[in-house]
């Protein structure tokens, strides 16, 4: 009861304010540690029981698990410098595992014992760690060599049919992204970075509307959560492939440097300037953003469908009927500004949109879809195309996208090569 209590006490924390998804994984772990001490818990739990991703969850193309441990660990981190600093009782979560741990700071002290028998990891203090650190490294290491060992009897192990559908599935993320990543030449990735106008801690931030703000005070230091996500996944797709990118906000984009580039644009144009500064970026395509005034929530635009077909509608609007739990975002791949070049355009009407969007074009599973809907790929080449995504919310996390509408460059001329750059 006492450790429950204390899990209780850090995750309604104030640290833990606003991070609700956090705090209910935090919970999940922690109750589950409590009930069955030695029990594994997998990634695939927690993803469909807290994070509330469908059954079909893969945790091979679905990071979601890993990426929210690693920020709770940040969270708890952050706790135990400020207002934990002072617990008798550490709650950690040390790397490699998703089980929680409870351990007294004091416990090298005469007479005092570690509460259930194990070391933590994450949020051992200086001075007070329960066991020394030549032999926390020893340890590390052995668990290392063993996981090592594991993994490469399991891989010797695995069925070669198994092999050749994993080694095709990567090669469908390979052969999308290969495209801009030819040569010697990095792929500049552009990240929304809208100009706002306020504070973050008093006033609140709000887009800039030269007809009521000076430029004087314009803001350029915040992105969406989505773009950070996103430019996060492209990065590891590149560093798989033994390749690296540039990365620029979007108020920073030379033009002159940028028309010999293959480019990634991520953020529509409400938030992505440079798409919004070229109409050939902008609306030229059988899919365009629309602003909506007023605002409805954080839904700054709809998507409009330019000559719907059979079934589709003629605007994609995820503020109706039920805001925050849908989301819609295009994706347009473009010829380049020069010879062998592309451009790819891929936002959500809110950043979630934006990272789902990303995801998506990262994900084997995700990505086959598009090739067998679009006809993307064609003898290795990657040809154009537009692609709107219905994005499923879940407290503010994108969780499932699935294509609800398609035009490949057979069927538009979408040829953007050749025209003046204003």
């Amino acid at each position: 009861m006492e450790r429950l209590e204390e899990l209780h006490k850090v995750a309604s924390s104030g640290t833990f304010q606003g991070s609700d998804t956090l705090k209910n994984v935090l919970l999940y772990v922690g109750q589950r540690s409590l009930q069955s001490p030695t029990a594994a818990i997998k990634e695939y739990e927690i993803a469909t029981q807290v994070l509330g991703r469908s059954e079909d969850f893969d945790s091979q193309a679905d990071s979601i698990v890993r990426v929210t441990m690693n920020r709770l660990r940040q969270k708890l981190a952050e706790y135990y410098r400020t207002e934990g600093s002072e617990d008798e009782c550490i709650v950690d979560i040390p790397k490699g595992h998703y089980r929680v741990f409870f351990h007294d700071p004091k416990a090298t002290e005469p007479g005092r014992q570690v509460k259930d028998g194990a070391f933590a990891g994450g949020a051992l203090r200086t001075g007070r760690s329960t066991l020394s650190m030549r032999f926390l490294l020893e340890a590390a290491v052995a668990v290392l060599v063993v996981i090592l060992i594991i993994g490469w009897i399991g891989h010797v192990m695995q069925h070669p049919a198994n092999r050749a559908a994993e080694a095709k599935s990567e090669d469908i993320v390979s052969s999308f992204w290969s495209a801009f990543a030819r040569g010697t030449e990095r792929p500049t990735v552009v990240y929304s970075n809208a100009p706002f106008v306020g504070n973050a801690g008093t006033t609140g931030l709000f887009y800039f509307d030269a007809s009521a703000h000076r430029r004087s005070e314009l803001v350029y230091t915040y992105t969406g959560v989505g773009e950070v996500m996103a430019v996060h996944a492209l990065g590891e797709v590149f560093w798989h492939m033994g390749r690296r990118i540039d990365v620029k906000r979007g108020g920073l984009l030379g033009w002159d440097d940028a028309k010999n580039a293959n480019l990634v644009f991520i953020g529509g144009p409400v938030e992505n300037l440079p798409v919004n500064e070229l109409r050939e970026l902008r609306e030229e395509g059988e899919f365009f953003f629309r602003p909506l005034e007023p605002f409805v929530g954080s839904y700054g635009a709809v998507i409009v469908n330019r000559q719907p077909r059979s079934g589709e509608p003629a605007v994609f609007d995820g503020s109706r009927p039920d805001p925050g739990r849908r989301d819609y975002a295009l994706i347009r791949l473009l010829p380049g500004f020069a010879p062998d070049r592309r451009i790819l355009l891929v936002g959500g009407v809110t950043t979630q949109g934006t990272q789902a969007a990303v995801e998506f074009l990262c994900q084997p599973n995700k990505l086959q879809m598009l090739v067998t809907e679009a006809g993307v790929l064609s003898d290795g080449n990657i040809l154009p195309f537009e692609c709107v995504l219905e994005v499923e919310l879940k407290s503010g996390v994108p969780i499932e996208s699935r294509v609800v509408a398609t035009r490949s460059g057979a069927e538009k001329e979408m040829a953007v090569a050749g025209k003046a750059v204003r």
